[in-house]
């Protein structure tokens, strides 16, 4: 839409190097993705695209093609999981899941024009097990 904003403004950019923050113990830490181009991205969708344990992000870009982001797993554990209704409301969409002090809602949404994973991932650390409760709306 702007693509000419350097004329306008000389310290905006129309095309930014892609960047993703994780928030580590209520701070934000930008996360290193190397190096990637500068592009015009518009939209992201998360999910464990390898079920590796890892969340993955693939990224639109204006223009371009997608920018897939592999997050690398850990020895830590995790726990993926796909709610099916049986009744009513199929996807889940809006229940709310529960694992220790850890909280989670099946949503698709998140980024411009993009659907995420439906499943739910909670990283469990080094715990083999879990005690999960679920509130279905």
């Amino acid at each position: 839409m702007f693509d000419n904003v350097e004329r306008i403004n000389s310290s905006l950019r129309y095309r930014e190097p892609p960047a993703l923050f994780r928030n580590a113990g209520g701070r934000w830490e930008r996360s290193d993705l190397g190096d990637l181009p500068r592009v015009a991205g518009r939209g992201a969708a998360f999910g464990d695209l390898n079920n590796d344990g890892a969340i993955d992000v693939v990224m639109s870009v204006l223009g371009g093609q997608p920018i897939v982001l592999r997050g690398r797993p850990s020895q830590n554990h995790w726990l993926t999981l796909k709610l099916v209704g049986t009744r009513s409301n199929r996807d889940a969409i809006g229940a709310k899941i529960r694992i220790g002090k850890q909280w989670a809602y099946t949503t698709t949404s998140g980024s411009y024009l993009s659907a995420s994973d439906p499943r739910v991932h909670f990283g469990l650390r080094g715990d083999r097990r879990a005690t999960v409760e679920i509130v279905w709306r």
